[in-house]
């Protein structure tokens, strides 16, 4: 899976691009920018990160969803070499719509794959390209876009704050997260997910906080394009960020329009629009989470081709809520139970292989963050008044994103892998204890 080759090459780019990172990390500092004094350290954890998860999937697990992807991709620039124009014309097609004369060039897929696989796999193949073919130098590619990403989520928000003269020392946190930079570096849906999302956060922040947009074509392209990808590849999770997102920034979406200060009349026509909207946002949302619900019920009772049953496998990381009834009065009831298996679990007895003890440590770093944010301000940390708009999105997408995981994942392994989504904007949550007004 990983040749000698491969081996070679994903060193070489692993050493380039730090070597690149030094550099520009260097240049960053010299001219009096100290948060990059987390570049460099972030980048090679990013690098070292993915490098680890092919190892793991190259020589323990030997094979699994992330090869799948690849193998895909990389077919899909065999063919794009010998017959670019028909190649490229299958980029544009579902598997449902591919023409019968074009078939030949996804023979390889298998007949029970569905449309999120073949996103995957398209996806993969541009990195596929630019990493020369490998496993490993592919995902090497991956993993600086994922990085990439991260830093300019974590230098965006930083930004917003500064302008706002918002505090929030422990921000630099989201750069450092383990299972962030080992399930959201890799081939995975979980990775473009992440940095889809990011995309649309970033220019959120920059339109609402920063008040400067450049290049705005480009990033409205972006924006459809990112959303696209998501609601292709994991609806719930676009749905319930951008619900967050609509909720948070409310006030200045609202405040946007002049015409709402002196015409009432338009204002309530303007907010019974949003509240449609959004509840529109929420009905979608709740019907992608029930499809979600069966076919993570139907995974459930069969072999998982993933990494997380792995973990099954070793040791019995699955975990039961005791839930039943999948409506919204159902769900309800058992989400505090949801919430603290997604950020705090494993538990002490639940731990039984080494794996769940290293994602066990991490949740109880976040459970050190959430005693000390209660110990200061405490119910009040769960307040949405009087906070910046970035730390009520926090909030809002930590608590029902971490709901939605932990009722859907089974066992520690995909829940781990789910979660990735919201851990950044959770530990923003955690630490804005400290987020006060200058």
């Amino acid at each position: 899976m990983i040749t000698l080759f491969d081996g070679i090459l994903g060193s070489f780019y692993f050493l380039v691009i730090m070597l690149v990172g030094w550099i520009y990390s260097n240049q960053k500092k010299g001219q009096g920018k100290l948060n990059y004094k987390y570049y460099l350290p972030s980048l090679f954890i990013h690098l070292f990160g993915v490098t680890f998860f092919c190892l793991v999937y190259g020589f323990y697990y030997g094979g699994g969803d992330s090869y799948y992807y690849f193998r895909g991709g990389a077919s899909l620039i065999k063919y794009l070499l010998t017959n670019p124009f028909e190649t490229i014309s299958v980029y544009f097609y579902s598997l449902e719509n591919i023409p019968p004369e074009l078939s030949y060039i996804i023979s390889w897929i298998g007949k029970g794959n569905s449309e999120e696989t073949f996103l995957s796999m398209k996806i993969a193949s541009v990195f596929s390209l630019i990493g020369g073919g490998g496993f490993l130098s592919t995902s090497i590619i991956l993993s600086y876009v994922s990085f990439f990403f991260n830093w300019k989520l974590f230098t965006t928000i930083n930004k917003a704050f500064y302008i706002e003269k918002v505090n929030s020392p422990k921000l630099h946190y989201i750069l450092f997260i383990p299972s962030l930079f080992f399930w959201g570096t890799g081939i995975l849906k979980d990775t473009y997910v992440f940095i889809f999302s990011s995309i649309i956060i970033i220019i959120f922040i920059q339109a609402f906080n920063i008040k400067k947009i450049r290049f705005l074509l480009l990033k409205l392209f972006l924006l459809v394009v990112s959303s696209y990808c998501i609601i292709s590849l994991k609806p719930y999770v676009f749905f319930s960020f951008l619900g967050s997102l609509l909720v948070a920034y409310y006030g200045k979406i609202v405040g946007a329009n002049r015409l709402l200060k002196s015409n009432k009349a338009l204002g309530y026509i303007f907010n019974f629009i949003f509240l449609m909207v959004l509840i529109g946002i929420l009905f979608y949302g709740f019907q992608s989470f029930q499809s979600e619900m069966l076919r993570a019920q139907k995974e459930a009772i069969k072999t998982l081709q993933g990494f997380h049953d792995w973990h099954t496998k070793l040791g019995g990381s699955s975990y039961s809520l005791g839930i039943t009834d999948y409506s919204i009065f159902g769900i309800l009831q058992q989400s505090p139970l949801a919430f603290l298996v997604t950020y705090f679990g494993p538990f002490p007895w639940q731990i039984n292989s080494p794996i769940m003890l290293l994602t066990a440590l991490e949740s109880y770093f976040y459970f050190y963050l959430l005693v000390i944010g209660l110990r200061k301000q405490g119910l009040q940390l769960f307040s949405l008044f009087n906070k910046h708009n970035i730390i009520v999105f926090s909030i809002i997408f930590s608590i029902v994103f971490g709901v939605l995981v932990g009722i859907t994942s089974y066992n520690y392994g995909a829940l781990a892998r789910f979660k990735i989504q919201a851990l950044p904007y959770f530990l923003i949550w955690l630490s804005s204890y400290k987020s006060l007004k200058a």
